[in-house]
């Protein structure tokens, strides 16, 4: 007999057992939600057991003994059930990540841990999520939304966008400009990591959210109702660029999650006509934190570092990487090789893929900025930012819907 574990979210396509996960909105109450989850499992299956979190208060079990916190099917019962109620809320008011506002939710998936017996061959695991009653959910659970909405789509680069409105929500943006922000970072983004759907939900304001917005899993997001888009911190492409990440990070390496996002957020902004150069090269020119060694994050002045000095750096670096290659490559085609990386992304790995692209060793560099406390100085020349090679298929700006004259950029909220 054969055994394995598995925690976290799997997207497995074949059969063996099959866990479907339904949440609903329980309107009686606020600060939870229901859910079922199912298992069907397949012949060859002997035995399973379910950990779930102390977020999760199982009432009804259908083929599973209790053991503690630990559910163990009873071999026989097929499909066997798991049914409860999820505390929804992550934080408190002010921070806010997820939470239940009791006639709409924003919530996320249990996180459970399985473990089963076999005979033959390893069965694969496959995981699949659904709403009973009005709402949306990502493709793996990380983001759903429950309650009354109106949903707007848009295909474009290959990938289909759910835009997601609660009936709570009032979106300040027009839904069309939402749209057309995300299509266009779709289209200039070339760095794979590619999901054929992409979710995302304007989150009604009011409830003391703890951040604009919040990325999680592979493919969901939501930012809140009234983040501009004619802002050079641009809330709705930030949490874009998320889901094209799909490097396995380490320690040395985390600066740039955010780094990345905050960049290229910035930059798609100002070069689809947005905002001015002046407001970008001002955002990724900030001195904010500037005395952080970003390769350590206990040696970040703050835990904004990589969000503020990461900006500069990685739009410093991406300067260098044009001039060392003549305009042939930019930091798209580093972002794109980290994205196909097969294991934990480290500093000498980063810095190694870094000069396959330069073409020449940017170590002196690499230490300076990212390993020590200096910081880059950003030429303040539009040309070097409005180079064509600057971004692949990016051609020049291209104009979104009119929005109302920017105001002064907000500092974003850290996403741990």
């Amino acid at each position: 007999m054969n055994r394995r574990g598995e925690q976290g979210a799997t997207n497995r396509n074949a059969a063996g057992i099959v866990q479907a996960t339904t949440v609903r909105l329980d309107t009686a109450t606020e600060g939870t939600v229901e859910l079922d989850i199912e298992y069907d499992f397949a012949d060859r299956l002997t035995g399973c057991s379910v950990a779930i979190p102390s977020t999760l208060a199982v009432d009804g079990t259908r083929g599973f003994r209790t053991n503690g916190r630990q559910y163990d099917w009873d071999g026989a019962t097929n499909p066997a059930r798991l049914s409860g109620s999820l505390s929804a809320d992550t934080g408190g008011p002010g921070t806010y990540r997820y939470v239940d506002a009791g006639d709409w939710a924003i919530v996320q998936r249990p996180q459970l841990s399985i473990a089963y017996q076999y005979r033959g061959a390893e069965p694969m695991l496959q995981r699949r999520y659904d709403v009973d009653g009005e709402g949306v959910t990502s493709s793996d659970g990380s983001v759903m939304y429950l309650g009354r909405h109106d949903e707007y789509t848009d295909t474009t680069a290959g990938q289909r966008f759910r835009l997601v409105v609660p009936e709570a929500a009032a979106l300040r943006p027009s839904v069309e400009a939402v749209l057309s922000a995300l299509s266009d970072a779709a289209a200039r983004l070339d760095v794979g990591g590619r999901n054929d759907e992409v979710l995302a939900i304007a989150a009604p304001t009011g409830v003391g959210w703890g951040s604009l917005g919040v990325q999680s899993g592979a493919n969901g997001f939501w930012a809140q109702d009234d983040c501009r888009l004619d802002n050079v911190n641009n809330t709705w492409v930030h949490e874009y660029v998320h889901t094209r990440q799909e490097w396995d990070r380490s320690a040395s390496t985390k600066w740039l999650v955010e780094a990345t996002t905050e960049y290229y957020a910035s930059l798609f902004t100002y070069r689809r006509g947005q905002a001015p150069f002046s407001a970008f090269h001002g955002y990724v020119s900030t001195n904010r934190d500037s005395g952080s060694v970003l390769v350590d994050p206990k040696r970040w002045t703050s835990s904004q570092a990589y969000y503020t000095k990461g900006r500069r750096v990685l739009a410093a670096l991406d300067l260098e990487i044009r001039e060392a290659t003549d305009g042939e490559s930019t930091f798209q085609d580093v972002f794109r090789r980290i994205n196909t990386y097969d294991r934990p992304l480290t500093h000498d790995a980063f810095v190694d893929i870094v000069a396959e692209v330069a073409g020449r060793r940017l170590d002196d560099w690499l230490d300076r900025y990212v390993c020590g406390s200096a910081a880059p100085e950003i030429p303040d020349d539009e040309a070097a930012f409005e180079s064509p090679s600057s971004m692949s298929g990016s051609g020049g700006p291209t104009p979104g819907p009119a929005e109302p004259e920017p105001k002064e950029p907000e500092e974003p909220e850290p996403e741990p």
